[in-house]
């Protein structure tokens, strides 16, 4: 079944009632039972992915409305003070302008493109947070939180625009 990520159980009476379809299977966003918290550790070693450092990742769009120039920047300064972090970053559509503009800062991310879901799934489950830095128009909502919470997996994105509506202290963080 669907995940209900957000609605109230009344809309989704009335959503019933009004197509007849069984509101258990309405998924908000897409976001599928598949999502799931998954054992970190194995996922760690099914991905080949380091153990010992702490997973930031990112995934959506390689594209100049995601924030990503500030994500890169924040994952350089951290390397730069020492800290044992590996920036991951999962996506299946890349504006090649905006990555030749930011190429040189990507030398020490780990770059996946086009994920089947079960492996997308397991690098949810792999990090031990997901970061964005969208502060577009057209970041509304966003997906691939969704994803991540779903996953058992906290996020750290702006106090913008749909994110306030969905990020708790349980969930996450939002930044100003």
């Amino acid at each position: 079944e669907d995940i209900i990520l957000c609605g109230s159980e009344h809309a989704a009476v009335a959503y019933k009632k009004i197509v007849d379809i069984n509101a258990k299977n309405i998924a908000t966003f897409g976001i599928k039972k598949d999502f799931k918290p998954l054992n970190r550790s194995l996922c760690r070693e099914e991905l080949q992915l380091s153990k010992e450092k702490k997973i930031m990742l990112y995934t959506g769009r390689f594209m100049n409305d995601k924030g990503l120039e500030t994500l890169l920047a924040i994952y350089s300064s951290l390397l730069k003070q020492k800290q044992n972090v590996q920036l991951i970053i999962s996506t299946s559509h890349i504006d090649p302008n905006y990555y030749n503009t930011l190429a040189h800062s990507t030398k020490d991310v780990i770059i996946f493109y086009r994920l089947e879901r079960d492996k997308l799934v397991k690098l949810y489950n792999a990090a031990d947070i997901y970061i964005s830095c969208a502060l577009s128009i057209f970041e509304t909502y966003g997906k691939s939180p969704l994803e991540s919470i779903a996953c058992g997996t906290p996020v750290v994105v702006p106090a913008w625009d749909g994110f306030p509506y969905y990020i708790t202290p349980e969930r996450g963080y939002l930044v100003k």
